[in-house]
């Protein structure tokens, strides 16, 4: 294959090509399912709480995996992991079809079936994000690789969800959750297809506890690393948990159906696409701090105005720009995490940062929903987007007292 360079420049390395292939086609399985599981429990309990409820189910489990996963990471073929879990996942979405069609869902079985799935996902995440390093040779293209990822990955923000809404209305939601089945067919497709060199094991297996403990004090002794990790954890409990509430403002607010759920989503999507065309394009890391900074203040400025919004067009609009910004301080952090952290202890390492996004995320989901229900979705969404503000000046003031010393 021809070189190439640029935004797309990580497609130079076949293992990343495979990788962005099967994850691309899986991903949009799985927003399908996301947004059709969302208009699912709204249809079915009409709370947002429920929506909370079922958010949190999903993602809290993926906290306590994402350590065992980190250690499994690093002394364990991580293609392997992923692989075991996407098994887990499949059998998730089978049930969920089954259940739907058959005609005897509950919410209660869809918070059973979601703790499944995020027990799947903590087991996967962390051994795919410390994965991107090990398929792209030249470590100079990681942070592109990574900027490359997130756009895949909100391309299918913006497809999963348009396509899901459509799906919902005209086929219901057990067609979205059998389509995320299917998809998982190309993921594994592609794991197997790659060619990666055999691992080393690690010189010592010391005690599981003993290499946690590694990990931790190299993530909270290290103050870059240490940073970034609490800000991912409070940029989840604030700013991205408001897409919680995204099918009651659909639903609610703007007084739309499914269709109007995927194009608030697809919105969003939309949106970090653009900024991660941005980041792809984007070589200085050395910079990337108040990129962050920046983007946080975009996304929180996009979520304080989103409760203005009075029809469909001004939603989408303000959710894009909510959309880039989000977008583009997860990418930023996620490479600057990636690039100095050494490859011996990266998947622990990738744990713990993820387990700022499993624990606090899910965390924030919950608080949200709970929050909405007593005071209202619009004046939520406004705190929340207030909180992503301060937390980017906070951000900002930190990074510019660490380059001052």
């Amino acid at each position: 294959m021809k070189k190439t360079g640029g935004i797309f420049r990580a497609f130079n390395y076949r293992n990343y090509r495979l990788f962005f292939f099967g994850q691309g086609t899986s991903f949009i399985g799985t927003m399908m399912q996301n947004t059709a599981q969302a208009w699912l429990v709204y249809r079915l309990t009409k709370s947002a709480a429920m929506l909370g409820l079922v958010a949190f189910a999903g993602q809290f489990p993926a906290f306590f995996m994402a350590p065992v996963s980190g250690l499994l990471s690093d002394r364990f073929e991580k293609r392997k992991i992923i692989l075991t879990a996407d098994i887990f996942k499949i059998v998730q979405a089978v049930a969920l079809t089954a259940l739907v069609i058959s005609g005897h869902i509950k919410p209660w079985h869809i918070a059973a079936l979601a703790v499944l799935l995020g027990t799947a996902n903590g087991l996967e995440t962390t051994a795919r994000h410390s994965m991107v390093p090990e398929i792209v040779d030249d470590k100079k293209d990681i942070g592109n690789a990574i900027a490359v990822n997130s756009m895949l990955f909100n391309a299918g923000r913006v497809a999963g969800p348009a396509l899901a809404g459509f799906v919902v209305a005209y086929a219901g939601e057990g067609a979205c959750f059998a389509a995320n089945a299917l998809s998982y067919i190309a993921l594994i497709w592609a794991l197997i297809a790659m060619k990666l060199p055999k691992m080393a094991l690690p010189e010592s297996a010391a005690h599981p506890l003993e290499g946690l403990k590694e990990g931790y004090q190299y993530c909270f002794s290290f103050k870059p690393v240490r940073e970034i990790i609490f800000m991912t954890a409070f940029i989840n409990i604030t700013g991205i948990s408001a897409i919680v509430l995204m099918p009651v403002f659909a639903g609610k607010i703007l007084g739309g159906g499914p269709q109007a759920l995927g194009l608030l989503m697809g919105s969003l999507g939309a949106g970090a696409v653009t900024g991660a065309l941005y980041l792809a394009a984007h070589k200085d890391t050395e910079s990337l701090g108040k990129v962050t900074a920046a983007a946080s203040a975009i996304f929180g400025a996009g979520l304080c105005l989103l409760p203005l919004a009075s029809n469909i067009l001004a939603a989408m609009a303000l959710l894009a720009a909510a959309g880039a910004g989000m977008m583009l301080q997860s990418s930023a952090l996620n490479t600057m995490i990636q690039v100095i952290t050494p490859d011996k202890i990266r998947g622990r390492v990738m744990s713990f940062y993820l387990m700022a996004v499993t624990g606090f995320g899910p965390l924030g989901s919950l608080i949200t929903g709970y929050a909405a229900k007593s005071y209202g979705v619009k004046p939520v969404i406004f705190a929340l987007g207030a909180l992503t503000i301060a937390g980017a000046a906070v951000f900002s003031l930190r990074q510019e007292r660490t380059e001052s010393r």
